[in-house]
């Protein structure tokens, strides 16, 4: 079983039978250690988002899932942060 985070995602997973059901996954962006990225767009408000599946084999153990939580809480906190614009 593969689990998801995407951007209405708030520190939890969910399970990748209800991605379609959202969004509709347009191309891989990019594949690491625990799974891949992909482009989606979300069927309701047509907005781009990144959703990384993880596969949950590729978890070995409360090490990795440590990890893995630490990424979604840095990303939760990233998402509710305002933008920041750098100027040359």
């Amino acid at each position: 079983m593969n689990f998801a985070l995407n951007s209405d995602a708030s520190g939890t997973m969910a399970s990748k039978d209800r991605l379609p059901h959202k969004f509709l996954l347009i191309r891989k962006l990019g594949q690491g250690t625990y799974g891949k990225v992909q482009l989606a767009l979300n069927k309701e408000t047509h907005q781009e988002v990144a959703i990384k599946t993880i596969k949950k084999a590729k978890i070995g153990n409360e090490e990795d899932m440590l990890r893995i939580r630490r990424e979604i809480h840095i990303m939760t906190s990233i998402r509710q942060s305002p933008p920041h614009h750098t100027h040359p």
